[in-house]
């Protein structure tokens, strides 16, 4: 009867922890801001981000229980954005798409974060905002889940917060486009640019009668030239002169348009009618780039600008005249 009598009391012992371990699990699934044992998770919507095609959900995260808890740093963040399957299955957002998420910590993920009774943290669900518009267009809603080990013991547990949908302004740009328009007069400006970096010294002008000469022995990085934007409408508009992009006329499928994303964060200069504005140092064509694309020489070019309505988040597009680049060195290094 001892024997007996040891052998429950020792069963017991190894079942409490994980009864334990089961009740967190079961208490972080139901409301995330009611009391109680367990870990809470609860979305901080108000201070989701979105930038560029990416964001960035924060989750506080609460230890209601009475051991102190680790949470463990996932490939896609401390809480990872999930879903459910048809089947009722848990899936996180990126699987459930089949695209590829963006993720947090790629390489060796932060250390453990430790969380006390009581304690509270906070923890960044990293996102895709196509993929939280797939999600969304299927009608599912997602939630957060972390992983995380009770201290002490090697009691390892999950908790999830309850299923919200997907918020609209995540999954969708916060512009509307316009499209290409005419608003804008784009014009290059070859005879003030020039190419440089590599063998080549800090700039060769464009423009100087022995350049063809100076580059045939050399390579380089860039070639730089300014564009001259107008607005050629009767209303004022917003340029981005800091964003011009280029491509190679005639191939649609390396048609470069302005991204909407520096567009709609411009907001000046605003170009009244007739009123025109220079790109910044920042538009260049990397030669490398063009050859990657199979320019070569007597291909034209189009300069591409973007604009927005002032007071507004509509976003528009304008291009220029095809033109053809002056000869230019290689790029390098030479192999």
């Amino acid at each position: 009867m001892k024997r007996i009598a040891i052998s429950i009391i020792t069963l017991l012992g190894a079942f409490l922890p994980w009864l334990w371990f089961s009740e967190i699990c079961a208490a972080a699934s139901g409301n995330p801001n009611e009391t109680g044992q367990g870990i809470t998770l609860s979305p901080m919507l108000d201070s989701a981000t979105l930038d560029d095609g990416y964001g960035m959900i924060p989750f506080r995260v609460e230890n209601n229980g009475i051991q102190s808890v680790r949470i463990i740093w996932q490939r896609s963040g401390a809480v990872p954005l999930m879903t459910f399957t048809d089947s009722n299955t848990r899936i996180t957002v990126a699987r459930f798409s089949g695209q590829p998420n963006f993720t947090g910590f790629p390489g060796v993920h932060p250390p453990p974060v430790l969380l006390n009774p009581g304690e509270t943290g906070t923890f960044n669900s990293p996102y895709s905002m196509n993929i939280l518009a797939f999600v969304a267009a299927k009608h599912k809603e997602i939630f957060g889940g972390l992983k995380g080990e009770i201290v002490g013991s090697n009691q390892k547990f999950e908790s999830f917060s309850d299923p919200f949908p997907v918020p609209g302004n995540l999954a969708k740009p916060p512009w509307v486009d316009l499209g290409e328009t005419n608003y804008f007069s784009v014009k290059a400006d070859l005879t003030k640019g020039y190419v440089n970096g590599g063998t080549l010294p800090d700039r060769v002008d464009l423009s100087e009668p022995d350049y063809a000469d100076r580059i045939k022995s050399g390579w380089a990085e860039y070639i730089l030239f300014p564009v001259e934007i107008t607005n050629t409408t009767g209303q004022p508009y917003v340029a981005a002169p800091d964003s011009v992009g280029f491509y190679i006329a005639g191939d649609s499928s390396k048609r470069s348009a302005p991204s909407p994303w520096e567009t709609i964060k411009t907001s000046e200069p605003i170009l009244k009618p007739g009123e025109s504005a220079i790109s910044s140092g920042r538009c260049y064509i990397r030669l490398r780039d063009l050859e990657s694309q199979g320019y070569k020489q007597g291909d034209k070019m189009v300069a591409a600008v973007g604009g927005r309505v002032p007071n507004t988040n509509q976003v528009f597009e304008c291009y220029s005249a095809p033109f053809e680049l002056p000869p230019l060195p290689k790029s390098g290094p030479p192999k």
